[in-house]
């Protein structure tokens, strides 16, 4: 005897939120779940109703839990973290689902390892929110450069991978857990935007945390890194968008502190007006430092020697130019693995997995990964440890 499926009570209103909140047209979700055009603009206009298969459907594509779909308004789904990206004193708008997600896995990931390291005996990291609330970024970066020993670091600025990787390793040396990735997870197919964030920083006294969109170009990503640790050096935690989403007062201090931290400004200024032009100083100082050029426009930028409309142009040629020289074919999974964990935090979970104090399961899940692949992520680990 044939059965009908019954209809599943879907909201309009929620329906609508989570098809948003995706990204997704009607076309896109008729395609996904397999049905007409004209039956999802029924259902949005409240005339029909999906069934239970195609509600789980629908869950799945939108990314949403099953019961969220019955619920009778959209829930609130306020961000953990603030979000310093504005423009002109204004919020930017939306955080996408993506960056939504990749926020609470972070979280998920911080959560674990604060509490493995007190567990563990481990003291809190004494420099997260060290920094008295009137410190100048000159006061930040000073002792940031002490901390990371950043004078012993051999800069060369025409290999801005090595030099990234350096600092990177400088930095979770000193109990910062620095997360890296392109895309959400292990899933190639959320890949992150550079135009939506370029960091963020979740600060905790045990596990500071530290995520940087890999996505962006390599000496981008750098400063991202040394403004994520002004971050954390002020005990925020936030949303960072890069130079042209930080008129926010806090944004514009950790800019200061980055490229202090990477050009001291005692001897910009000199070194700057011996170029004959902008150009020819930012490449003499780009040598002399042994910096970027995309550090050094930012560096003249937060000295006043340029003009906002001027360091816009030059970040996006240096940016582009620089994506054209570091495109290469995706790299090995567990090297990708490791990057997107952080070594901090793949050597923590490695390490509970020897000691018998996680299930291998919860293990092989809080970095993204299968348990037959954890003896090989160990040895992989071990050696960059």
């Amino acid at each position: 005897m044939a059965t009908h499926a019954h209809p599943a009570n879907i909201h309009v209103d929620v329906l609508r939120w989570s098809m948003e909140r995706a990204g997704l047209s009607d076309e896109d979700l008729a395609d996904y779940v397999g049905t007409s055009l004209s039956i999802v603009q029924a259902w949005l206009n409240g005339t029909r109703k999906p069934t239970f298969p195609q509600a789980k459907k629908i869950a799945s594509k939108t990314r949403v839990p099953f019961g969220f779909l019955f619920l009778p308004s959209p829930p609130s789904e306020a961000l953990p973290i603030p979000d310093f990206r504005t423009v002109a004193g204004r919020p930017v708008g939306e955080v996408s689902l993506d960056l939504r997600d990749l926020v609470l896995d972070s979280i998920v990931k911080q959560d674990w390892l604060s509490e493995y390291r007190k567990e563990s005996g481990a003291s809190e990291v004494e420099f997260v929110g060290s920094a008295r609330p009137d410190a100048s970024a000159k006061t930040i970066a000073s002792d940031i450069r002490s901390w990371i020993n950043l004078d012993n670091i051999p800069i060369r600025s025409k290999n801005a991978d090595q030099h990234l990787r350096t600092l990177i390793r400088r930095v979770e040396s000193i109990g910062v857990l620095v997360l890296r990735s392109g895309v959400v997870g292990n899933n190639t197919s959320r890949p992150l935007s550079v135009r939506e964030f370029r960091g963020f920083s979740l600060s905790d006294r045990f596990a500071p945390l530290i995520f940087i969109n890999s996505l962006d170009s390599k000496s981008a990503q750098s400063f991202t890194l040394m403004h994520e640790l002004g971050h954390i050096w002020r005990g925020d935690s936030g949303i960072s968008g890069g130079l042209q989403q930080s008129s926010s007062g806090v944004e514009t201090l950790c800019n200061k502190v980055a490229a202090e931290v990477l050009v001291p400004g005692s001897e910009f200024e000199e070194q700057w007006r011996l170029g004959a032009s902008v150009e020819d100083s930012i490449e003499l100082c780009s040598e002399y430092f042994r910096a970027s050029k995309y550090v050094v426009a930012i560096r003249a930028y937060e000295s006043g020697l340029i003009d906002r409309d001027t360091v816009n142009q030059l970040l996006s040629r240096f940016e582009s130019f620089a994506s054209i020289r570091t495109q290469s074919p995706s790299g090995n999974f567990y090297n990708s693995l490791i990057a997107r964990n952080g070594v901090e935090f793949t050597s923590a979970v490695v390490t509970a997995v020897s000691r018998q104090q996680i299930l291998l399961k919860d293990a092989a899940n809080l970095l993204g990964s299968k348990i037959q692949h954890l003896p090989r992520i160990a040895r992989e680990v071990s050696q960059r440890a």
